[in-house]
């Protein structure tokens, strides 16, 4: 349940319903609590948690792991070396979710622990800091807490008929578009959410049909692409 002072999340998965996919297997609730508790009982200094890995599971099991210990997490503009280096000597950063972390996230298909797993989160928490553009100066930095996020997710998820099945996008998930898009939305509407980000038109057609997917969360340019396969 929901209160003005925290915000209730509800992961669950069945037979035939993944919590995620990742290179065409199903991902279970079991195996995304393992990981995700795994990585919380290591953040134990004290500081932010940077995530520069691109996979949409790494990338959810770094938030969600994150906010469990009520830390923040900082999401990068793009993964250069450079903008990263430069966040880590601008943040105090306890630990990073980068790719080689992510590579260790082995995906165990033989064991599909289903069931749900519920979890709190304060309301209140500063859960992201994220960088504007830059487009008309340099960047900022902006704080969303817990609330910010969930509550326009589950205004997006409220507004449209979204149909049931695993989400499929081709944006990043560090800018707040794809993040609230592509990860937090699966989440509030109990959806799969896929790993892969697909660029090229027929990728993106290869990735909806694989996953029998009936959501595309993309930019105007892909979707016209779309339509002219």
């Amino acid at each position: 349940m929901t209160t003005p002072d925290s915000y209730s999340l509800n992961f669950a998965s069945a037979a035939g319903k993944p919590l995620a996919c990742m290179h065409g297997s199903a991902i279970s609730v079991g195996q995304f609590r393992r990981v995700t508790e795994q990585l919380a009982a290591q953040l134990v200094s004290e500081g932010d948690i940077l995530i520069s890995c691109a996979g949409r599971y790494a990338f959810s099991v770094g938030l969600l792991a994150s906010w469990i210990c009520n830390r923040t997490v900082v999401l990068p503009p793009n993964f250069r070396e450079d903008t990263l280096q430069d966040i880590r000597n601008r943040f105090n950063i306890a630990f990073e979710c980068d790719s080689d972390w992510a590579r260790s996230l082995a995906v165990n298909t033989n064991n599909q622990a289903h069931g749900s797993w519920d979890l709190q989160l304060p309301a209140d928490m500063p859960a992201v800091k994220l960088f504007t553009s830059g487009s008309t100066g340099a960047p900022r930095v902006i704080t969303k807490s817990v609330a910010n996020l969930f509550s326009e997710a589950s205004a997006i998820a409220a507004e449209f008929d979204w149909p049931a099945g695993p989400v499929v996008a081709s944006v990043p998930a560090q800018h707040l578009y794809g993040l609230t898009f592509s990860v937090l939305l699966p989440w509030v509407l109990g959806n799969a959410w896929v790993d892969e980000m697909p660029h090229y038109p027929r990728d993106v057609l290869h990735a909806l049909q694989k996953y029998e997917s009936h959501t595309l969360i993309s930019v105007p340019d892909q979707y016209l692409s779309l339509i002219h396969i």
